[in-house]
């Protein structure tokens, strides 16, 4: 099943602009140990559109740079960060914990930072 023309013009656009762009853009997967993921960053990285940062654990096999958690060294500064802006909203340190390697991701990565 082909996807909508609307669909595919868009998608060529999108492209289109990634690859003008001087320098190719860092983003950040989440679920870095995940086979889909995993096949998406390798094939957006081989078009060119850009270089994908995964959160993963050690010994993903991936070719690509990798944040591990149980290893990053600003691991524990990120999660206090995180935890500092989030637990009005209900989130305890050991959640901040585990999203601070996607915090440690994001610092290297290109985008909206707040």
């Amino acid at each position: 099943m082909n996807p909508p023309e609307s669909a595919r013009l868009f998608l060529e656009r999108q492209m289109a602009r990634l690859r003008a762009q001087p320098k190719r853009r860092r983003i950040v997967f989440p679920e870095g140990d995940d086979p889909r993921i995993l096949e998406a960053a390798a094939r957006l990285r081989q078009d060119g559109l850009i270089e994908p940062i995964l959160i993963c654990r050690p010994g993903t096999p991936s070719g690509m740079e990798c944040v591990e958690p149980s290893t990053s060294p600003r691991l524990g500064a990120y999660a206090r960060i995180l935890y500092e802006r989030r637990h009005a909203r209900g989130m305890t340190e050991t959640e901040a914990a585990a999203g601070g390697a996607f915090v440690a991701g994001l610092r290297r990565a290109d985008g909206r930072r707040r």
